[in-house]
């Protein structure tokens, strides 16, 4: 299977491609320091800046207007949640009257990404849904 760059509108629909620009910034002349600061590129030209989460970085290197992966994280495990359980809901003919079923104008999904004690990440992604 080929692939091909972020951009290239002839992706095929189930490729799901990123392309991340990262540059050394201010820091290139320090060493041992570096940008948390990058790009993302993701095919049909959405573009996102990013950096490290700010509860990892010192008040002043932190950019709050940036996504951080942590949390995208959590948001693209909650969408998947969300849309599958649309797909098999509509899909029996259950008709979901808004938002959700609940009432709520959205869902509020959290992420823990600590470890275990034998150093294996532990992902865990809770939803309303």
């Amino acid at each position: 299977m080929s692939t091909t760059a972020a951009g290239d509108e002839s992706a095929p629909e189930m490729v799901h491609l990123a392309t991340i620009d990262w540059q050394r910034g201010k820091w290139a002349g320090a060493k041992g320091k570096y940008s948390r600061e990058h790009l993302w590129h993701l095919v049909g030209g959405a573009k996102l800046k990013a950096s490290d989460s700010p509860a990892m970085l010192p008040k002043a290197f932190a950019d709050r207007a940036a996504v951080n992966p942590e949390n995208m994280f959590v948001a693209a495990v909650a969408s998947a949640h969300m849309l599958s359980w649309l797909n098999v809901a509509f899909g029996m003919g259950i008709e979901l009257p808004g938002p959700s079923p609940w009432g709520v104008e959205r869902d509020r999904p959290w992420g823990d990404l600590g470890e275990r004690g034998d150093s294996v990440p532990e992902d865990h992604v809770r939803s309303a849904l």
